[in-house]
């Protein structure tokens, strides 16, 4: 696999927010994200905008100022080429691969093209959370895990779910079993208490991933104790 592999190619606006999301933390551990950040923030010194070094005299370029405005100009097209790799090819013809165009406004480019919200595709979304239902303890594992790229998606379209609604979501769906229906009103007794008790110094520990993992042991329980007895 890649080393980038993690990160998907831009497909259009659809996946903007999530692309842009991982391509900045790949160019930053490149110290190249200040070829393309635009902010001055003094809590992000290697983010800091980098510009291109300008001679004090450019008739007269010095050895040093020829260095410096070289080593400019390689890391803003190692940086450019680390944005247009994990470009769909429909989206990369809309990106110039000419020397002559920056880095930032290359991005800027596809910020002004994809930064856009798509509701439908989050309506879409949020509709499929709905009809999820967990068919039984056997089936916790794709429940979960369907739960959890669906969760992802919204992330990527720049509306993700609060906690309480994610935790919301993903009881609702939990088989309609007395056993597992009397698990349901534990776990929302559990949330109910946290949520009576937080506090800004000390939040709720009841989160989705403690959710799952409760929903997770007690599957494997119901898994084990049918085994058992079916022996």
């Amino acid at each position: 696999m890649g080393k980038y592999d993690h990160i998907p190619e831009l497909l259009g606006y659809e996946n903007y927010i999530g692309w842009s999301t991982k391509m900045q933390y790949a160019l930053a551990c490149k110290d190249l994200w200040c070829h393309v950040n635009t902010v001055v923030d003094p809590a992000d010194l290697p983010g800091t905008p980098s510009i291109k070094p300008i001679p004090t005299d450019p008739a007269n370029i010095t050895a040093a100022e020829t260095t410096a405005i070289h080593e400019w100009l390689l890391n803003n097209m190692k940086a450019k080429d680390l944005i247009t790799h994990q470009l769909s090819p429909s989206v990369r013809s809309l990106a110039s691969r000419s020397h002559t165009v920056s880095t930032r406004k290359a991005w800027q480019m596809l910020v002004e093209h994809f930064n856009r919200t798509d509701t439908s595709a989050q309506y879409q979304l949020h509709q499929r959370l709905d009809t999820l239902q967990m068919k039984d303890s056997a089936d916790t594992m794709n429940y979960v895990g369907q739960h959890a790229v669906l969760h992802e998606h919204l992330h990527d379209l720049g509306a993700p779910l609060r906690d309480g609604d994610a935790i919301y979501s993903i009881l609702i769906g939990l088989p309609q079993t007395p056993i597992w229906q009397q698990f349901k009103s534990m776990l929302e007794q559990w949330m109910h208490d946290e949520i009576m008790t937080a506090t800004a110094t000390r939040p709720s520990t009841f989160t989705i991933d403690s959710c799952v993992s409760q929903i997770m042991a007690e599957a494997a329980w119901h898994v084990h104790a049918q085994a058992v007895y079916l022996a």
